[in-house]
């Protein structure tokens, strides 16, 4: 379709589809809308064309075009170039039409966030401003939301944990008669601060945005009367290994940080940012003391602050073998929504668990209504056991806490804790982080009892 308005730069003509309560996105799923275009010629104006959403809840999000770039409609410092007169894919994709993250041909332009708008659940392209005047040449448009990581396309790097947020205020329109580009919009316009990354927004982590998909949900009791004779044994037998062979002891594992400085100096990456885009700011408060790492973000909800290691194929446990990850940590505070402390784990297929940490309680980020209460404002351990990384076994304090399963998303082989949310803002205080791959524990203790026994026999 060729849209020629370079006769009136006074004309607009654009297209659009309302589809009243279908464009949001449910927990486990992504809206996803793909075009291919082309800008011909752009003979008048900042830019003429352009793509947008309005969520049913009124949050809104657009794209503007030049011959050779393409912008945010609602924020002015967010805009990337792409080679000119040539036909570009584009897929916008977003967990929680709060954020979302930009691709063009495969690759990650940017990540922005929604803006509060007026309208609702509604897509528009097409020659869209009053006061510009161009050619363009598209290929096709579609949307939809999506629950398969392989529907949302490859190579998508992702935030894992975006929080579901409340609409607060209306605000503008979308596709509005502009002369001029549109301005940022304020930090302070909408009562509820917006994170993320993108990802980096959301769980930041596994964040930069995006988690995609969804996986069975499992819903067995929670803590602290959880337990079935299958995990008991499973969790027999994990003790029996700690006491025969001490696996639990740090320099055992083959991934930690113990406190004894900050995490870039034990051999994690750092990422931190705000609502002005991944290494603005100066992140959270932090500091160590008596082997205790301190994140205080509780001075601005925009910020977030974690550390992370990508480690591709070295993850997921082979047969006869279990990932373990612990961590000790106390949550004094949170401000805002949702949860700001977190940890989170992306496996070397993408699936992803993710824990949201309160000062009385911690929520499974992926799965739906999974809230365990803890007692406040004391240090608690946790530890995760999964065989196949596809369910798992949550310990709270050597208690069986949760019986689970992993999410299917899009982001491969992180680790990722720390202060992990935009929007949230928190106090919280690590002891330690530890992450392996240890022999499975049943098949061990049944090798030691079987040496032990044949060696008694012999003797």
């Amino acid at each position: 379709l060729r849209v020629d308005s370079t006769h009136d730069s006074d004309a607009c003509d654009y297209y659009e589809m309302v589809r009243a309560g279908q464009l949001d996105p449910g927990r486990g799923e992504v809206f996803m809308m793909k075009w291919r275009l082309k800008i011909a010629s752009l003979a008048y104006g900042p830019y003429d064309s352009s793509v947008g959403v309005q969520s049913d809840t009124g949050w809104a999000a657009g794209f503007c075009y030049t011959e050779d770039t393409v912008c945010s409609a609602y924020n002015a410092d967010v805009e990337v170039e792409f080679a000119p007169w040539e036909f570009h894919d584009y897929v916008m994709l977003s967990p929680d039409m709060r954020t979302y993250s930009l691709l063009i041909d495969g690759t990650l332009a940017f990540e922005d966030q929604f803006f509060d708008g007026l309208l609702t659940s509604r897509v528009a392209w097409g020659d869209a401003l009053i006061g510009g005047a161009g050619i363009a040449e598209w290929d096709y448009l579609a949307f939809g939301v999506v629950r398969s990581p392989e529907h949302a396309g490859a190579g998508v790097a992702g935030v894992a944990f975006r929080p579901l947020l409340q609409r607060r205020h209306p605000g503008g329109r979308l596709l509005s008669r502009l002369n001029t580009r549109p301005a940022r919009t304020p930090v302070n316009a909408s009562p509820t601060p917006l994170r993320t990354p993108t990802h980096d927004s959301g769980p930041s982590w596994a964040a930069n945005p995006s988690t995609y998909d969804s996986f069975i949900h499992y819903t067995l009791p929670v803590y602290p009367g959880a337990q079935e004779k299958p995990a008991m044994n499973r969790l027999l037998c994990f003790t029996i290994v700690l006491a025969l062979v001490g696996v639990a002891g740090a320099e055992q594992y083959s991934i930690t940080y113990e406190g004894n400085d900050l995490p870039e100096q034990e051999g994690w990456d750092r990422r931190w940012g705000n609502d002005q885009g991944a290494f603005q700011g100066d992140g959270a408060f932090r500091t160590v003391e008596n082997g205790i790492l301190t994140m205080d973000s509780l001075y601005d909800l925009r910020v977030y602050d974690y550390a992370y290691l990508e480690l591709p194929g070295q993850i997921d446990p082979d047969p006869g073998e279990l990932f373990v990850a612990e961590w000790r940590v106390m949550v004094h505070e949170v401000l805002g929504d949702h949860y700001d402390a977190t940890l989170g784990v992306s496996s070397d297929s993408a699936m992803q668990l993710g824990f949201g940490l309160f000062p009385d309680h911690i929520e499974s980020v992926f799965e739906d209504n999974v809230s365990i209460p803890v007692t406040p404002d004391v240090f608690h351990e946790y530890r995760v056991l999964s065989w196949d990384m596809q369910t798992y076994e949550l310990y709270i304090d050597d208690e069986l806490a949760r019986q689970g399963t992993f999410w299917q998303g899009a982001l491969e082989s992180k680790l990722a804790w720390g202060d992990g949310v935009r929007g949230a803002a928190s106090l919280s205080h690590w002891d330690y982080v530890r992450f392996n791959v240890v022999p499975e524990p049943c098949s061990l203790v049944l090798l030691i009892g079987t040496s032990v026994w044949v060696g008694r026999r012999r003797a």
